[in-house]
């Protein structure tokens, strides 16, 4: 009898330009059976935060983004992650706490960084993520080659910031991704988008 592999939860992160669309459209094509999803979209209520953050982004303060995205993170958990998870299909999810704790929550205070693991553990409960692939890359890199972009895919909100800000998230990911509770792979997104691709199908069959 074949040995029962429960479904794994899988997220890939990263900043402005480092390929995630590129690489979970490949990753479609060889993993079919997975069901694929996006922060924050994919449930009605995740769209209505998101032009939420769009329009007041730069008029609220951290803590209230922080509190934006992870409500919109609890709809998105039980309505497309849990569903597919329960129904024995491993799920890979474009962005996820990663991207808030970068973008929001690095820079901001100790207690707002307390309160993002605090509020982890409650969202997620016993179904957070099982392992967070990262694709790390030269802000500079990332921002060129978004904003040489004319695939015709929307710009988002920080693809406008300063360089600094995308410095800073890139050291915001690399604070959050040295947490002892963060099984994660850091992957070169400089490489060709094959080789990115075929280092993280080395990393998906592992878990299998």
């Amino acid at each position: 009898m074949a040995k029962y592999m429960k479904p794994k939860f899988i997220v890939i992160e990263g900043g402005e330009g480092c390929g995630k669309s590129t690489l979970c459209a490949s990753l479609q094509t060889t993993y079919p059976e997975y069901t694929f999803t996006h922060e924050p979209r994919n449930t009605e209520y995740s769209l209505a935060c998101r032009e939420l953050w769009k329009e007041y982004w730069n008029k609220i303060d951290d803590f209230s983004g922080s509190c934006l995205m992870w409500s919109q993170r609890r709809d998105h958990l039980v309505k497309r992650v849990k569903s597919a998870l329960e129904s024995g299909q491993s799920v890979i999810c474009d962005r996820c706490d990663g991207s808030t704790y970068a973008y929001q929550v690095y820079e901001s205070s100790p207690e707002t960084k307390q309160f993002f693991w605090q509020i982890r553990d409650i969202c997620f409960g016993d179904r957070k993520p099982d392992v967070y692939i990262y694709l790390d890359l030269d802000p500079l890199v990332g921002v060129e080659r978004r904003r040489g972009d004319a695939s015709g895919k929307e710009m988002a909100t920080f693809d406008f910031a300063e360089m600094e800000k995308h410095h800073s998230i890139r050291s915001g990911y690399r604070e959050f991704f040295s947490s002892p509770d963060i099984a994660s792979h850091t992957i070169d997104a400089s490489q060709p988008k094959e080789k990115v691709l075929s280092d993280v199908v080395v990393i998906l069959k592992a878990l299998t």
